[in-house]
């Protein structure tokens, strides 16, 4: 199954951005050092995984477009 994941940014006040122009396509559930989950309210996806657990910092959502190769 193919993994498509949609960035998301966490500024330093804890802002979080959807970088709604760009994915990342995974053939696995393997993504490194994204470890620290957080669920998401308003947004397309229900949950991310972020790089750092606090602070400025980069993740990763499971779209809903994800599909069978």
């Amino acid at each position: 199954m193919a993994h498509i994941y949609i960035p998301y940014l966490r500024t330093a006040d804890g802002t979080i951005k959807r970088v709604a122009d760009a994915f990342f396509d995974s053939p696995d559930d393997r993504l490194g050092p994204f470890l620290h989950e957080e669920p998401l309210t308003g947004w397309p996806e229900s949950k991310v995984v972020w790089a750092k657990k606090s602070g400025p910092t980069v993740g990763f959502a499971l779209s809903g477009n994800s599909s069978p190769d």
